[in-house]
């Protein structure tokens, strides 16, 4: 669930959006109201997790969650290559969205545009009267998620540019996400594409990151 998830991008995964079966333990996501990077992009605190894995999920699934190792590693690294064999499905599902935008798409793609234009990095084809570019931004965003992007640069050059609410300093936030030098995620910052073993031990690293867990809004109760 958690590896579908940063594909497309779905945050805002406080705990009551995640519901389990008392029977059999299984975890049901809910409530996709920020979906392909929105909660990165446009919420006063952006999300910096590419997934939930806090303390609390992390000590109900395996004792340690290691970068190098473990049942979440596992289980998250054929998911990915599920995912990726079967991506021309995936991609043919995701097209609808290009005929039918879902209606909060208006409202972010004005966003996105009003902030490139005060910024001066507005492109000339884009169009805050038409929504084509939109849908076609987010469905590259899930290819490349899909085909082993480094998670660090993708939410740099894709959502963080936007968002100065928290850090105006675009080079601090980079530096969260990166993370600590001599870390395995710090290794891979000047990769532009990673194998599925790197992409997953980086976004497990990424999400576990005690540094970037505590600038999570608290309402996302990032210490449960």
């Amino acid at each position: 669930m958690s590896l579908a998830h940063y594909i497309l991008g779905i945050g805002d995964r406080y705990t009551s959006n995640t519901l389990v079966d008392l029977k059999s333990c299984t975890a049901v996501g809910i409530d996709f109201g920020h979906a392909f990077g929105t909660a990165t992009q446009f919420l006063p605190v952006p999300e910096l997790t590419p997934f939930r894995m806090t303390p609390l999920m992390a000590g109900l699934t395996v004792p340690k969650v290691s970068p190098s190792g473990g049942i979440v590693h596992a289980t998250m690294l054929k998911t990915l290559e599920a995912l990726q064999e079967n991506q021309e499905a995936l991609m043919n599902i995701l097209q609808v969205f290009l005929r039918e935008p879902v209606i909060d798409w208006v409202e972010f793609a004005n966003r996105q545009v009003h902030a490139m234009r005060r910024a001066g990095n507005l492109d000339e084809h884009l169009d805050d009267t038409k929504l084509s570019w939109y849908p076609q931004q987010k469905l590259n965003c899930v290819k490349r998620n899909l085909n082993g992007g480094n998670p660090m640069l993708l939410m740099k050059s894709e959502e963080l540019d936007l968002n100065s609410l928290v850090m105006k300093d675009s080079a601090s936030l980079l530096r969260i996400i990166i993370g600590e030098k001599g870390s395995e995620r710090w290794s891979m910052q000047n990769e532009i594409s990673l194998n599925t073993d790197q992409q997953v031990t980086c976004l497990i690293d990424q999400a576990t990151d005690p540094n970037i867990l505590g600038r999570s809004w608290i309402g996302w109760s990032p210490f449960a």
